[in-house]
C-alpha cells in the first residue's frame, strides 16, 4: 500500500513539474523499494565497508546512502 501511495505522489509531482519534490520523492521511493526487497529476503542488517571501516546498520535505520553503498 505504501509503495502505490508513494508512487502516485511521485507521478503527480512529476506531472505538475515540481522538480524539487520529484527528486526528493524519487529518493524516498527507491529507499522504500530497497526496504521492501530486504524484508522479502529476510535481511535484517545492512553491512558495508567505507574508508576501511565496516559499517553495520539495522534495516529500518538505513538511509538511501547506506543501501547504495552496500
Amino acid at each position: 500500500m505504501l509503495i502505490k501511495r508513494d508512487f502516485d505522489e511521485l507521478i503527480i509531482n512529476y506531472l505538475l513539474k515540481n522538480q524539487k519534490a520529484t527528486v526528493v520523492l524519487a529518493g524516498s521511493f527507491i529507499e522504500l523499494l530497497f526496504v521492501y526487497y530486504c524484508e522479502k529476503k529476510k535481511i535484517k542488517k545492512i553491512t558495508y565497508s567505507l574508508g576501511g571501516k565496516i559499517i553495520s546498520r539495522n534495516l529500518y535505520e538505513c538511509t538511501l546512502n547506506d543501501f547504495l553503498l552496500c
